[in-house]
């Protein structure tokens, strides 16, 4: 027979009950040793399949997993591969006597061109060359180089992805700490005179920086007694507080109510002064902002601020 297709192997995703997979490439003159099939796991890793298959030639059926086996069909996360794989060598021998069959010509040149499209197929899953280079070291080297530049490149994109959504994630907490808060402190206005708001001042695991990091906007009148500070691990932090109403926003550092008596914490986790009547304002109005500014910081990563107030 002539060998007019050019396929060499076959390419079966599992669907959870199929066991028979048809062979559609040319089988003429093998023999179930020049078959061989691979079974291709979810995460891609190929493993040659060596027991628990069934292979007629007859009928170009492979079968795996037999039922015979126990094993269960494969899954749709799994595949198989089917392809012909004949030892490179030549097998026949012809002798110088009476008339030559053309068929023992035809099976050794099917086979040859078997191989052939073997070697083909095998080839195609290679790198190869452009037809200018002639030194395959050197294109080894520059093939090497490209794929290093390429990982570190991948390795950079990544970080500056991290640093991106970090980034996002820390502006998104501070939002959030500030409703927060200023929902907190309404909800208690209702019921309390005394009581306080907290303020979280987080910069994702690494030192706080320093400038503006926030605002709070205080729903009624109110003076503040007195201040706390609590921080994720011992360091050091001074933070201002800046006043304005609402007509002026932004508060600047002109506004500042701490007549330089700011909350700090000094080589510690936490610091109080429950009694700030050195600071030059502690009278809020309704709707006046407070501005939290870092003056300075070091090690400390996480910083609540809190300020007692009583509801005037």
């Amino acid at each position: 027979m002539t060998v007019a297709s050019t396929t060499q192997r076959e390419d079966y995703d599992g669907d959870g009950s199929t066991r028979e997979w048809p062979i559609t490439f040319p089988v003429n003159a093998l023999t179930s040793a020049d078959i061989v099939a691979y079974k291709v796991s979810d995460s891609g890793a190929a493993t040659l399949i060596s027991a628990s298959y069934a292979l007629d030639l007859e009928t170009k059926k492979y079968t795996y997993p037999t039922v015979e086996s126990g094993l269960d069909p494969l899954t749709a996360q799994e595949a198989i591969i089917i392809l012909r794989q004949l030892a490179l060598k030549q097998s026949e021998d012809l002798k110088n006597q009476g008339n030559l069959p053309a068929q023992t010509i035809e099976d050794g040149l099917d086979r040859l061109t078997y191989i052939a499209q073997q070697l083909s197929e095998e080839i195609g899953r290679c790198i190869q060359m452009p037809v200018t280079e002639t030194d395959p070291v050197e294109y080894a080297t520059v093939l090497t180089e490209a794929a290093a530049a390429a990982s570190a490149f991948a390795t950079a994109a990544s970080g500056y992805a991290s640093n991106a959504a970090s980034s996002a994630s820390t502006a998104s907490g501070h939002a959030d700490n500030a409703l927060a808060s200023a929902n907190s402190a309404a909800a208690s206005a209702a019921t309390v005179k005394e009581a306080c708001v907290a303020y979280v001042i987080d910069n994702g695991g690494v030192a706080i920086e320093t400038g503006i990091d926030g605002d709070i906007q205080f729903p009624f009148a109110c003076t503040l007694n007195s201040w706390t500070l609590l921080a994720d691990q011992s360091g050091s932090i001074t933070i201002d507080l800046w006043k304005d109403a609402y007509a002026n926003y932004p508060p600047d550092n002109s506004d500042s109510i701490t007549n330089g008596n700011e909350p700090a914490i000094s080589s510690a986790t936490k610091a109080t002064d429950t009694d700030i009547s050195n600071w030059s304002d502690v009278t809020i109005d309704e709707g006046d902002i407070v501005r939290i500014n870092v003056d300075s910081c070091s090690t400390i990563t996480r910083c609540t601020l809190i300020l007692n107030y009583t509801r005037t």
